[in-house]
């Protein structure tokens, strides 16, 4: 009762998506696909603004701010048309890469079931300041969050992936960065050794 699963594209999309979560304590995005879109909800969602409570057939009721968390499980980074830091800024990644070879899999729900009653009283008994640190501050507390972080970036974002493959930080030196005024493609091309935006439009 305390779980809502959906669909990116439906929570950006549908506007009856965000009625169902009023009262949830965890949003699940699953098998997340390429999105591409502004992320507008999603980013309502996570930063605490007023979302609309609307029903078929019904009329519009107060709007609500929801104070629970969102899981999203992806194959890959989530591209957004916003290369803001609204979605890096709120988002901790974790990579789960490594491949269990199927002749070494357990059934794990068998397996931890005599441990889950302990795991949940020792997460449930975590004073909230504390997992509020280990949320904002992720990095601090874990180094692989740091490396998930900068790769999904690099990933999802094609200004950062420009600038991590092309751009060296050298603060004695300049460059020109925008293009000619020619009006023509060809010669902003031409000018991608030397000009930072025809560079990174190449």
């Amino acid at each position: 009762r305390n779980v809502y699963s959906t669909e990116l594209d439906h929570l950006e999309k549908n506007r009856f998506e965000t009625a169902a979560i009023q009262g949830k304590r965890l949003v699940m995005l699953t098998d997340a696909k390429d999105y591409g879109g502004d992320g507008n909800v999603l980013k309502a969602l996570t930063g605490q603004d007023w979302l609309r409570k609307e029903k078929k057939n019904k009329q519009q009721e107060e709007p609500f701010i929801f104070d629970g968390l969102v899981v999203i499980a992806a194959n890959k980074p989530i591209s957004f048309k916003d290369l803001s830091s609204a979605i890096p800024r709120r988002r901790v990644s974790i990579v789960f890469d490594r491949v269990t070879p199927i002749a070494k899999r357990r059934d794990l729900s068998t397996e931890f079931k005599p441990y889950i009653g302990g795991l949940l009283n020792w997460v449930l008994s975590m004073p909230a300041d504390r997992v509020e640190d280990l949320l904002r501050n992720s990095e601090k507390h874990c180094a692989a969050t740091a490396v998930a972080k900068k790769q999904t970036l690099i990933e999802s974002n094609s200004l950062i992936a420009w600038l991590d493959n092309c751009v060296v930080f050298a603060p004695d030196n300049k460059v020109k960065v925008g293009s000619l005024a020619t009006g023509n493609q060809v010669d902003k091309f031409q000018e991608a050794e030397n000009w930072l935006y025809p560079n990174y439009a190449r």
